[in-house]
């Protein structure tokens, strides 16, 4: 995985299935999905790879609607 699906999983004693990985660049969110980890992706300057939208990879347009999507 990525430092951070890492951290979330041995640094908090998280679950890696339990932990979400937000992500601006297609091989971040690779990294993140090949860990195991939920995957949010919100593109920088690239926009989401072939491969990640055929994966279901949520893809969100900046933090605001990361936040909003969080909200209960």
């Amino acid at each position: 995985g990525d430092w951070s699906s890492d951290v979330c999983s041995s640094d908090l004693d998280v679950p890696i299935e339990d932990c979400l990985v937000l992500e601006d660049s297609n091989t971040g969110v690779r990294g993140g999905l090949a860990s195991g980890a939920q995957v949010v992706m919100v593109p920088d300057l690239l926009t989401p790879a072939e491969d990640i939208v055929a994966r279901g990879v949520t893809v969100l347009a900046d933090l605001h609607a990361v936040a909003a999507r969080l909200q209960p």
